[in-house]
């Protein structure tokens, strides 16, 4: 190897060195800007948030929410479906709640029809949108442990649900 090569070699590591150096006091001191930075991100911001939710919250107009959604929320009831009251029919309301309270130790997939009568809320719950006659179908199976023996039964539910 040539000295210029060698020499060319000793400055480009003695200048990433320095560089290090700069760079490792830049990043572990508390300066001016790291000060004025936490400043805004851990203060300034959640302030600044909180009172634009603040604002929102004065400017929602719930004038323009209808008085019969408001009434069917107020009177709006939940009606409770066990796995026993499997082939029956009830009766609900616009705006009822329909839960269906089938055993956890299966794992069950539902499904409604016509779809556009009730809507799914949660896993278990769901909402009644207009009137007409709703059913709700389903099986379960038994929730099994991976590696573990299982039986395959096969649980199936049906309950249908009158909307007026």
């Amino acid at each position: 190897m040539s000295k210029k090569k060698v020499k060319s070699q000793r400055r480009d590591s003695s200048a990433s060195l320095r560089m290090t150096r700069v760079l490792k006091k830049f990043f572990t001191s508390v300066t001016p800007f790291t000060r004025a930075l936490t400043l805004i991100l851990l203060i300034i911001l959640p302030i600044l948030g909180f009172k634009l939710g603040q604002l929102y919250q004065k400017n929602i107009d719930f004038r323009n929410i209808p008085v019969e959604f408001c009434m069917r929320a107020r009177s709006a009831k939940i009606i409770d479906i066990r796995l026993t009251d499997s082939g029956k029919t009830f009766n609900a309301n616009v705006g009822d709640s329909i839960k269906l309270n089938l055993p956890s130790n299966f794992t069950w997939s539902v499904d409604t029809g016509p779809d556009d009568i009730v809507d799914k809320i949660s896993d278990n719950q769901y909402v009644a949108l207009k009137p007409g006659t709703a059913t709700i179908q389903g099986y379960g199976r038994p929730a099994c442990q991976p590696g573990m023996l299982c039986s395959q039964l096969v649980v199936n539910f049906t309950a249908t649900v009158e909307i007026k």
